[in-house]
């Protein structure tokens, strides 16, 4: 995960453009998918739009799909592939969950830039940017315990 995170007009949408066109980021990943999040949008129309954008040979008929077989299908899909995906200007942490299932094993070298004005929505889907409670917890007893 790739954070790009200002309450400003600062660019970001720009610079994740930029690094998204390169011609050697294109190759490296097979799978490339650009996805501004409007404010009001369905679940069930985001996932068709991210979907339409997988190269795929089973797209028929994905408008008539249900929003659980779309997730099923997007996760199916995105498991297989070292993906690159921007997901530009996202408002809620709800958008966030909504997608991220498909986003949490990038094992196979998949990446995902996130473009956001929230700080908050950044440090939530970042594991990395803040150990969990009981974490923090367990090395302040074991820093007690060493003094």
């Amino acid at each position: 995960m790739i954070s790009l995170v200002s309450e400003e007009a600062m660019g970001k949408t720009a610079l994740a453009r930029k690094v998204y066109n390169r011609l050697d980021v294109r190759q490296h990943f097979k799978c490339h998918v650009w996805l501004h999040v409007p404010k009001n949008i369905e679940c069930k129309d985001l996932l068709i739009v991210l979907l339409k954008q997988i190269p795929m040979e089973l797209l028929k008929g994905v408008e008539l799909m249900s929003e659980d077989k779309l997730s099923a299908l997007h996760f199916q899909t995105l498991i297989e592939l070292r993906f690159l995906i921007v997901l530009d200007n996202v408002f809620s942490f709800d958008v966030w969950l909504m997608l991220a299932c498909p986003f949490a094993d990038a094992a196979n070298g998949s990446r995902v830039i996130l473009t956001t004005r929230d700080s908050k929505i950044s440090s939530d889907v970042d594991l990395w940017s803040h150990p969990p409670l009981g974490i923090v917890l367990e090395q302040v007893s074991c820093r007690q315990t060493l003094l």
